[in-house]
Parts: structure tokens; C-alpha cells; sequence
């Protein structure tokens, strides 16, 4: 008998049960851990064993819907020039490259972290006056004292979307994953009136996505349902990168395309995942910056990352939550609504877990982004 893809879901009771169920034999996702290591060989005559460890740490950057829009152009040993690809924009939801900026900033951080502990230091020129210039930034890197860090935190850093506790987040825990800045940090508790602003608002900017065909559209282009694709491409939304596990993700890696996530059955199941998604966490996180020029944009994602390097520690997970940002009149009530007089950056839903799952997004390998 076969079995429609609606009918699988409501017979199983949506994807939300699914995802819940624990991994089955048989059932794996393509993760990162079944990924050979790059092959440094292919790039030996263009960089340093060293550099090559470097670029590799800093791909392990986030970006909007995982496209890792970065591309390194080396001009000479210990001397390169950053920009972006833009066939990995996303002018759907980002249209003027903001969420961009702020990806290169995390990327360029994750870079300043590995090569301090490999010796050098580094000095980083920002050159774009644009943010869809082809050029962003000339990085020079220079022998130094190496310094201590735990690049553990790099690699297992990931966005985790579900099983967030309710649970308030402490002070003190907040203050240790942003390194006491209150400045551009505003925690939202549970309970408040700009915390239910925003779980009702996520909500209605994601429908209003959801219908809006170009950020639809891009969406679909960038999920990697099947194996496969996601061995092909090595960037993108898995179903394991979406929480998507057990039997349901068997299920939409074998069944689900493209043009499965533009049907009204799959905009109505998102709609209820994220609403589910909302109704748990522990607190909202704001991230502002004083402007939204490129050095601004830049610093605010390094800061960014540096937090998200810190919540592993604390069991506390991060889930950017953007679609106000990205969406009418969502984006431009937003601040009123809040009491924020500031650019924001960022809106992440926070909790804590009671486990911490290993990270499971792809990454290109560093000849895919790196040329001479």
C-alpha cells in the first residue's frame, strides 16, 4: 500500500513526535562525524599545514541557513583577502547581506581564536564600504606566542532547537556565557510581557515567511533532504541539523524535495513545530549594536560567536530566531515593542538541556573556499 506523504505524518502524529523518538539503527542522518577529514595535499603548494588547520576551525563558523558564505583568496604566504560568494546569499531574508555580516564577523573570530593558539597573530583590514562588496576584509597573519584555548569549543559549538527547558536563566550564567557585557546583551526572562511579545511574534513573522514566496523558494533550495545531496554540497539544512530524527528523519530524507517544502501541508507542520519551538525556553536573548555599518556588523557576530562558545559549558542552548528581523511590520515595531533603543542584531531563544548533542551541520572543505 503506499503511503502519501500527508498521510505518513498525520498516521505517526506529526513530526514533532517523530523528532522526539531516538535514532534508529538503520536510520542515520549524513553528520559531520561521517565526513572524511579534508585533505590538506590538494592545498599543500597554497598554504601552510598551519594555515590550512586555521581556515578549517574558523569554516566551523554559523551562517544563515548554514551556506557558509565565505571565500579566502590567498595573494601571498601569511596574506589574504575575505569576501563572500554570492551565489550563497540569500537576498530572500537577507537582502541587504546584514545577516551576512554578521556570519563573516563569527567567521573572522573563529579564525583570530585558531590561529592565536597555533602562534599568530592576526591582523584583520576591513576594505568594504559595501556589504555585497567583492572584497570584505585583507587578514595578515604573523608569528607569535601561541595562546591557550580550548578549540573543543569551536568544534562542538552547534544550534540546538528542541528540548529547551522552562527553566529561568540564571544571572550568573548569563553573565558567564556573555562575559558580563550588558551592554550589548539584554536578557528577556520568561514570564515578561516582551517575552510573550516575541514567542507570539516569532510565530506570525514565520507565517508571514512561510507565504512569501522568494524566502520560501530559497529555503527549499537550501535543504538537503537526502544523503546524497548533503554528501554533494557539504552545506545547507539537514534533517539532522533540523532536529528532524529517529523515523521521521528516515522518512523525509527518502521522501521529501524541494518541492515538498512548498506545499501547504509542510508551511502548516512548519508553523506548528515553531510554535511548539516557542512555547520552550528559558529566556530570550537580544544582541544590539550602536549601528549596522560593516565594522559594527563584523564585531557584533565576533561577540556573538564568543558567546556561543561559552553555552556548551552551562547546558544552555542558543537558537537564533531571526524572521522578525527579517519581516513586516514585525522588524519595524520590534524595537518599541522591546524598549530597545539600539540596532538589533540578534533574537535567540535560550534554555537549558539536560543532555548537549554532539554537532551534526556540514562543512565544505577548505579547497571548496579557498583559491589563490
Amino acid at each position: 500500500m503506499e503511503i502519501k506523504r500527508r498521510d505518513f505524518i498525520r498516521i505517526t502524529g506529526g513530526f514533532m513526535l517523530l523528532s522526539s523518538m531516538p535514532a534508529l539503527y538503520g536510520f542515520g542522518d549524513l553528520t559531520r562525524k561521517d565526513i572524511k577529514e579534508d585533505d590538506y595535499g590538494r592545498l599543500s603548494g597554497l598554504l601552510s599545514k598551519d594555515e590550512f588547520d586555521i581556515l578549517s576551525l574558523a569554516s566551523l563558523a554559523p551562517s544563515g541557513h548554514n551556506t557558509q558564505p565565505w571565500r579566502i583568496r590567498v595573494m601571498e604566504p601569511g596574506k589574504w583577502m575575505l569576501g563572500s560568494v554570492r551565489q550563497r546569499w540569500l537576498p530572500g531574508v537577507d537582502p541587504a547581506n546584514r545577516e551576512l555580516m554578521l556570519s563573516i564577523g563569527a567567521f573572522l573570530r573563529n579564525l583570530e581564536i585558531a590561529a592565536n593558539t597555533k602562534g599568530y597573530s592576526l591582523s584583520i583590514d576591513v576594505l568594504s564600504i559595501d556589504p555585497k562588496d567583492n572584497s570584505i576584509a585583507e587578514i595578515t597573519l604573523k608569528k607569535a606566542k601561541p595562546a591557550s584555548f580550548n578549540i573543543e569549543k569551536i568544534k562542538s559549538r552547534r544550534t540546538v532547537r528542541n528540548g529547551l527547558s522552562n527553566q529561568s536563566l540564571s544571572s550568573a550564567d548569563l553573565s558567564f556565557i556573555t562575559s558580563g557585557n550588558k551592554d550589548d546583551f539584554i536578557h528577556i526572562p520568561r514570564g515578561s510581557k516582551e517575552a510573550s511579545y516575541l514567542q507570539t511574534a516569532t510565530v506570525e513573522a514565520n507565517r508571514t515567511q512561510s507565504n512569501r514566496k522568494p524566502a520560501w523558494e530559497e529555503l527549499s533550495n537550501w535543504i538537503r533532504w537526502s544523503n546524497g545531496d548533503a554528501r554533494k554540497y557539504r552545506n545547507g539544512l539537514t534533517p539532522a541539523a533540523m532536529d528532524i530524527k529517529g523515523l521521521a528523519g528516515w522518512f523525509v530524507r527518502h521522501f521529501y524535495n524541494q518541492k515538498t517544502v512548498l506545499t501547504d501541508d509542510f508551511r502548516k507542520k512548519s508553523i506548528e513545530m515553531v510554535t511548539e519551538q516557542v512555547s520552550n525556553y528559558g529566556g530570550w536573548i537580544i544582541m544590539n549594536s550602536q549601528k549596522s555599518d560593516i565594522d559594527s556588523l563584523i564585531s557584533t557576530g565576533s561577540k556573538f560567536q564568543d558567546m556561543f562558545l561559552n553555552t556548551r559549558e552551562k547546558m544552555i542552548a542558543i537558537h537564533p530566531m531571526t524572521q522578525i528581523l527579517e519581516e513586516l511590520p514585525f522588524k519595524d515595531s520590534v524595537n518599541k515593542e522591546l524598549g530597545i533603543g539600539k540596532k538589533i542584531q540578534f533574537i535567540l531563544r535560550a534554555g537549558y538541556l539536560k543532555k548537549y548533542p554532539e554537532p551534526v551541520s556540514l562543512r565544505m572543505p577548505v579547497s571548496w573556499f579557498v583559491s589563490s
